[in-house]
This record gives structure tokens, C-alpha cells and sequence, in this order.
């Protein structure tokens, strides 16, 4: 009987381990091979060199968007898609040469976006752009 047991456990445990891996793929960065293979290749190459005062590289156009930007004193803030307002950490800002460089002409915000145990979204800062300051 306690053999069996056993044996019941780790069909679980492998069923699981099996859940989570076909989710896991499926939640992949790129969804569809070759989405991004329509992206003008002088922006995806800005994307993909981008890099914080950290010198951490962004994570590619995949997870960098175009974002609405507030400044107060001296401080940069976000919307974030829900409306929140979410201030960008200092040592995300990107090195000026990319700002100058920027092809889209606004602000640009590359995170991750994950959720705590109270299935509140948290953002990930990995790198910032302003936009143009007017």
C-alpha cells in the first residue's frame, strides 16, 4: 500500500512538472516564430543594443514599449496600461547616446511584468528612455 502511495505522489508530482513546462512554453516570449520579423531592422537593432547606467542590457523590443512619461523634481514617472503611476529608478535611465538615437520619438519603457501572491501586477524596471524633454 505505502508503495503505492509513493508511486500515486510521483504521477502527481510528473503530471505537474508537465502542466508547468507546457504553460511555461506556451507564455514564451516570442508567441509566433518570426513575429517580429516585419519590425524595421534599424529599430530592432536600437532595441536590442539598449542598455541602463548599469550597463544591463533591456531585454530586446519584446519587452520595451512606447509609454507616456511625467517629470517631477527630477524625477521620471510612467503610466502604466491599468493608469498607475510608476516612478522609473535612476539607475534605469538609458545612456544619452541612445536617447539621441531613439526611432520612436517618445518615451520608452522596457520591464517585465509579473504578478505577487495577491495576484497584483508588479512592474520590473529594466531600462528607460526619455522622450523628447520640452
Amino acid at each position: 500500500m505505502k508503495l503505492r502511495s509513493r508511486f500515486l505522489t510521483f504521477l502527481l508530482f510528473l503530471l505537474a512538472f508537465c502542466a508547468f513546462g507546457i504553460f511555461a512554453y506556451a507564455n514564451a516570449r516570442e508567441t509566433y516564430p518570426g513575429q517580429y520579423a516585419q519590425q524595421d531592422p534599424v529599430r530592432t537593432e536600437w532595441f536590442n543594443k539598449l542598455r541602463n547606467k548599469k550597463n544591463e542590457l533591456c531585454c530586446g523590443v519584446s519587452d520595451c514599449h512606447t509609454v507616456e512619461m511625467e517629470t517631477t523634481d527630477g524625477k521620471y514617472y510612467v503610466r502604466t496600461p491599468e493608469g498607475s503611476r510608476l516612478e522609473v529608478p535612476a539607475d534605469r535611465l538609458v545612456a544619452e547616446k541612445y536617447e539621441q538615437t531613439n526611432p520612436t520619438g517618445s518615451a520608452v519603457i522596457c520591464y517585465m511584468l509579473w504578478q505577487d501572491e495577491n495576484y497584483k501586477n508588479v512592474y520590473t524596471i529594466y531600462c528607460f528612455v526619455r522622450g523628447a524633454l520640452i
